[in-house]
């Protein structure tokens, strides 16, 4: 401590105030041991510790005499084997890239597949047998984990749906962690590359639906809008929003991909496919994974737009603008006039209503369709909050929000540090960020799961690195 420091502390001490405290402090010492000693002398004391005593007895002759000993001993055995035969596994030199080739093509055809569950034995053995010595400090993982079970305990102890949607988000927490342990550069370089250079598979669906005048949901279009946008195309997506934001995914992956590759022919194959789904990402029709694509474009192609591309973004606008159904999407979100928008509208003002009465700790994993009917306006029954932030609020509380918030703010504040492929993954990851803003995506198990994925590659190699 420093001179300057010292001075004023003593100078506390010394006066009436510091020396109030100090008799105060003393008085209090002096209370806690007259009670301890009296707590020794009483019977209650004796007879805790005497059934403390028979407890610990009785457990430890149960123990000895029960066949939970012998079947960990047992377990103790098959987990030593295992061991012997991963190390065996780490020495064969064909593991390693069949394991890989599993992840890669688990990861391709994921958007058919619909479940991370598969991916989750995969990784962990993967783990074991080629990188068994890798160590990842995720304590804030655990601690955002033990925060969730902590919540749901608090909430909705008995409530049956909160505890298969905790499992849900535990297995994803899970999934974070054994992606963190897995991924090196190399990997991530490999697998990126290869779920860019699958995505026209599903974009080739997306065409064909808009050439075949695949019937568009009534609710997906205003009446006014449908005479103008015959069909939102939504490939093996379901929903034109979850489509858009797979085609934005895309986008981050190609332009990432332009930047780290150094040979001119992979350069133009990755403009090509980032071509493609621009296209498709249009003729989704999704106003928010426009501007979302505008803000990450922004973010990405800085030194593009002080190099002189500013203008050809410009002229790609104004031939945007040319299109009726381009202008009537865009128009109607300025004047706040669409019949979807509305909607939405009014659910979060049902949500902001309901959140009051659960603030701290929120209603429960999964109690958005059992709280949400009690509080919604007229004609605006919802099966989730189209509002990522406002459903953790209401299922979750504000602490839980906030502990999302400080992990978030823990994985990417070193991001200029990033490789330039892991930080192409945190861009994705700011993606789902925003179009959180307009759309509960966590909902359905693909998505959640792509979040907490792209959460773990920023464990896995967070230091910069040469690329992939």
């Amino acid at each position: 401590m420093s001179l300057a420091v010292r001075q004023p502390v003593a100078l506390v001490r010394r006066s009436w105030f510091g020396r109030g405290l100090e008799m105060i402090r003393h008085r209090v010492l002096q209370l806690a041991d007259l009670w301890m000693d009296w707590f020794r002398k009483s019977r209650t004391y004796h007879d805790l510790r005497g059934w403390y005593s028979k407890t610990a007895d009785f457990l430890e002759q149960s123990w000895h005499r029960s066949s939970i000993r012998r079947y960990s001993r047992r377990v103790g055995s098959i987990a030593a084997d295992a061991r012997k035969s991963l190390f065996s596994f780490h020495c064969s030199p064909w593991w390693r890239p069949f394991l890989e080739g599993w992840i890669i093509l688990y990861l391709v055809f994921l958007p058919v597949l619909g479940a991370w569950y598969g991916l989750l034995p995969l990784l962990l053995l993967y783990c074991g047998v080629a990188i068994p010595e890798k160590r990842v400090n995720a304590s804030s993982l655990f601690l955002f984990g033990l925060l969730l079970f902590a919540g749901t305990i608090l909430t909705a102890a008995g409530f049956r749906q909160s505890w298969q949607r905790l499992l849900q988000l535990e297995s994803w927490l899970l999934l974070a962690w054994f992606t963190g342990l897995a991924f090196t550069p190399r990997l991530l370089g490999k697998v990126m590359r290869w779920m860019a250079g699958s995505s026209p598979l599903w974009m080739i669906m997306g065409f064909q639906q808009y050439a075949s005048g695949v019937r568009t949901a009534a609710g997906w279009l205003s009446p006014d809008q449908a005479a103008l946008i015959p069909v939102r195309v939504y490939s093996v997506f379901g929903n034109p929003n979850l489509y858009a934001l797979y085609l934005l995914l895309t986008l981050v992956f190609c332009f990432g991909l332009v930047r780290a590759e150094r040979q001119r022919l992979s350069r133009l194959f990755w403009l090509a496919v980032g071509g493609m789904a621009a296209v498709s990402l249009y003729l989704t029709y999704s106003r928010g994974a426009w501007l979302i694509g505008g803000i990450i474009l922004v973010l990405m192609s800085r030194k593009e737009l002080r190099g002189g591309w500013l203008p050809v973004w410009g002229l790609l606008l104004l031939i945007l603008l040319t299109f009726p159904a381009f202008r009537a999407r865009l128009g109607s979100l300025l004047t706040l006039m669409d019949s979807s928008l509305h909607f939405r509208w009014r659910i979060w003002e049902g949500v902001v209503r309901a959140i009051p009465d659960t603030w701290l700790w929120g209603a429960g994993p999964g109690s958005f369709g059992v709280v949400y009917p009690w509080f919604m306006l007229p004609n605006s029954a919802a099966e989730h909050a189209h509002q990522w932030y406002l459903q953790i609020w209401l299922e979750h509380g504000i602490v839980v929000l906030l502990g999302l918030g400080w992990l978030l703010w823990e994985r990417l504040r070193n991001f200029r540090r990033f490789s330039e492929l892991l930080r192409t993954a945190a861009l994705v990851l700011i993606v789902f960020l925003l179009y959180g803003c307009m759309e509960s995506w966590d909902v359905h198990p693909l998505w959640g799961g792509y979040f907490w994925f792209l959460m773990g590659l920023t464990f896995a190699c967070p230091q910069k690195t040469p690329p992939a």
